[in-house]
């Protein structure tokens, strides 16, 4: 019979052990690998695959420490690559020690000067919003690689942080002469118009690349928002359309600011059937219920109004939205008394609108409350004091 060695046994274990943490590893059982490796390591403490196989295992596996000790050891070990500084990199910082995660980067890229490693750096310097490292660092690679799309793309971005706005979108003019088909480019022009005041500007190139390959959600929700911003109800409401069609889960605002569309349309029937579908996606929000207060109160139903109000008011505890529109139907009523109420519970409810305090004086008033009326007065001046409704009400409140 033939008895292995001692040493003969502990190369076998130590075989077993590492290919063991390699099968863990491909097959994605990333903690049980890096415990396999760290066995193997037991027996082997010099071989600096080990450590970095037992690294990427941990790194895997949210082990952030023993990664950075894993792959330190390895560099101790006279392993040096471009790729196990860029690991190091991404483990320390999960651990929050940036500086030294563009260190090891920093190493990287000088062990491979055609790496993207400067574009990390940026990423970690935007992730932080140090514009202005972000910026050098950027000018810095684009001097090294002109040609590089992505650089300037970051570039682009990093301007329009930092409130360089014509500088951006010149960046963006001159990667759309570079790729005239891509769209991302004019829709990143259509947010830096937008950030300007410029929606007609930003509506044109939004459409455009609608038009050329189609909107990402959010994009698409930016364009309905700006037909809308920009009065432009029919094409608001065919946006918001498109949008709740293709959706496998239609948002509550998105129905909701469809139905303010057909509403400003007066198209009261399609308003309806837009907010009755936001109700039915969030039943405890108040918000559809203060809408159709408002398509009833336009058709003349008072009654079914002064009920969607009062349930308004209900379902937001928070919001004076309810009390106003309760208060002003009141007032349109000529039930002055109601109306100072509803008014009254309005700025109990945190409202600051000058003319909530001038609806609340004139109910008061035309209720011939005197003293609630003065004591109104009273308080919204101190709020307004220069608001010229408030101040034409003194003669009349206080005689």
């Amino acid at each position: 019979m033939i008895f292995l060695t001692m040493a003969a046994a502990s190369l076998l274990g130590l075989q077993d052990e590492s290919k063991q943490g390699q099968q863990d590893y491909q097959a994605g059982r990333y903690g049980e690998a890096a415990d396999h490796f760290a066995k193997a390591l037991e027996k082997d403490p010099k071989s600096p695959q080990l450590w970095i196989a037992f690294g990427h295992a941990s790194l895997q596996a949210q082990r952030w420490e023993s990664a950075i000790r894993a792959y330190r050891q390895a560099q101790s070990l006279k392993m040096e690559t471009a790729d196990l500084d860029r690991a190091l990199a991404q483990a320390l910082e999960m651990q929050h020690q940036t500086d030294e995660s563009i260190a090891s980067l920093r190493r990287a890229a000088r062990l491979d000067p055609e790496g993207s490693d400067s574009l990390t750096v940026v990423r970690l310097y935007v992730r932080h919003e140090n514009w202005l490292l972000a910026q050098t660092e950027l000018l810095q690679y684009l001097a090294r690689a002109p040609g590089s799309l992505e650089g300037w793309e970051a570039l682009a971005f990093v301007l329009g942080r930092t409130g360089s706005l014509k500088e951006a979108e010149g960046v963006y003019r001159e990667l759309e002469v570079r790729r005239p088909g891509e769209p991302k480019y004019r829709v990143a022009r259509g947010r830096l118009a937008v950030s300007q005041g410029r929606y007609g500007e930003a509506i044109d190139l939004l459409e455009w690349a609608r038009a050329v390959s189609g909107l990402q959600e959010d994009e698409d929700r930016l364009l309905a928002d700006l037909y809308l911003q920009e009065r432009m109800y029919a094409e608001a409401a065919e946006c918001y359309a498109r949008r709740i069609a293709h959706s496998d889960r239609p948002k509550v605002e998105d129905e909701l600011r469809l139905g303010h569309a057909y509403l400003a349309l007066k198209d009261f029937a399609s308003a309806e059937e837009a907010f009755r579908k936001a109700q039915a996606l969030d039943p405890a929000g108040g918000g559809p219920a203060l809408s159709l207060g408002h398509i009833a109160q336009a058709r003349g139903e008072m009654v079914r109004a002064r009920q969607f109000f009062t349930e308004a008011q209900t379902r937001m505890p928070d919001s004076p939205q309810g009390a106003i529109a309760l208060g002003n139907l009141e007032l349109a009523e000529s039930s002055w008394v109601k109306a100072a109420e509803a008014f009254q519970e309005a700025v109990r409810r945190g409202s600051v609108d000058a003319a909530v305090g001038y609806n609340l004086v004139l109910s008061w008033h035309r209720a011939e409350r005197k003293e609630e009326a003065q004591r109104a007065l009273k308080e919204a001046l101190r709020l307004f004091p220069l608001d010229p409704r408030l101040r034409a009400l003194l003669p009349e409140v206080c005689r």
